[in-house]
């Protein structure tokens, strides 16, 4: 009996590894002495700035060559976030846009991985039949352009050091204190919830088991499919997510961990985890049999699964990407529940089989 249950828990642990393939290698391109100037603020581990810098910026130069000049700011750097600050205050950038990849041309700003492609090839066009486009007004700018200094092969492959170091952790964690304090809370109570939750059902105590009240599962359920729907939405549209006053949702969905593998949607996989665990236990509520059995452990078992996947997801924001998602946090907090309400059902079965 132990055996089955350990071998049990060992492969619900091993399917974990599956989530921790993720990887990012940015190669920004050197810009060129153009007539049209624009400047351009990235991150490292924005997914949607990576597709301006690899997508969208090659063919245009290829097309113009020394007709364009776009600087690429690299916002790991303390210079250029105080650089960027400057930036969006002198164009009155609302603060629900503040985000990257952000680009200024002339008297104009350009957002996202989607607003960028479609109307910087436009913009290049009109302002060099125009005779060219200045570089954008900010503060501070034409000091960073005096210090540039166009790094050549050699440079690439020997003085890489400097710039692979990046900021460290806790200067990602204060890029957004309040938020990635509250990540720690959440990842703090997932990691003991898994836990316990293991352990109890191990143990199999031998006190009755206080089972959930039927509807809060669903209830969880149906606002966990809601929540992985949206994120999916955003993830699959490009679209600026509705954040609250905690939190920086869209640099959490701009990053390359948004996607499992760089290709699957986190959202979706939260949409299918979500499903399975509801369908687990419409299975157990419906029959009186085996699948009973089956059902309360299939629950428990998934809930446990998609807990272990959020302490990833959730460790990676505050030490990792520096931001942290509110509706992540809050599809967090719903698994935890659901593992905490699917924890009585499991135990109940595996006592009975």
């Amino acid at each position: 009996m132990l055996t089955r249950r350990f071998t049990h828990l060992i492969l619900t642990t091993l399917m974990i590894t599956l989530g921790m393939s993720l990887a990012l290698v940015l190669f920004p391109a050197q810009a060129q002495p153009a007539v049209a100037h624009a400047v351009l603020f990235y991150s490292p581990s924005c997914s949607h700035c990576q597709k301006v810098l690899q997508e969208v910026l090659p063919p245009l130069r290829e097309k113009y060559g020394d007709q364009l000049d776009i600087l690429e700011v690299n916002l790991t750097a303390a210079e250029a976030q105080e650089l960027y600050r400057l930036a969006v205050v002198r164009y009155d950038v609302p603060e629900e846009r503040r985000v990257v990849p952000l680009m200024f041309v002339g008297d104009r700003y350009l957002i996202g991985s989607r607003e960028i492609p479609e109307k910087l090839p436009g913009m290049v066009e009109e302002g060099i039949a125009a005779g060219g486009i200045p570089w954008p007004d900010i503060p501070g700018l034409s000091d960073v352009i005096a210090s540039q200094t166009p790094p050549t092969s050699e440079t690439k492959s020997t003085d890489t050091e400097p710039t692979l170091l990046g900021p460290s952790i806790m200067e990602k964690f204060n890029r957004d204190p309040i938020g990635n304090f509250l990540a720690v809370v959440v990842l703090i109570g997932l990691t003991a919830s898994a836990i316990v939750s293991t352990v109890q059902v191990i143990r199999l105590p031998e006190r009755e088991q206080r089972l959930w009240p039927e509807w809060i599962p669903f209830a969880l359920v149906t606002v966990g499919i809601g929540i992985a729907l949206y994120l999916s939405y955003i993830e699959l549209t490009h679209s600026q997510a509705v954040c609250g006053p905690v939190g920086d949702c869209n640099t959490v969905q701009q990053s390359p961990y948004a996607r499992l593998f760089g290709v699957i949607p986190v959202g979706l996989l939260g949409v299918a985890g979500y499903l399975v665990v509801g369908l687990a236990w419409i299975m157990q509520k419906l029959d009186q049999g085996q699948w009973k059995y089956y059902g309360a452990l299939a629950a428990w078992a998934f809930s446990l699964f998609g807990v272990l996947f959020f302490i990833y997801l959730t460790f990676l924001e505050p030490f990792v990407i520096g931001a942290t998602c509110a509706w992540c946090l809050t599809g967090a907090v719903v698994m935890m529940l659901l593992l905490w309400a699917s924890t009585p059902p499991a135990i109940d079965a595996w006592k009975d089989s």
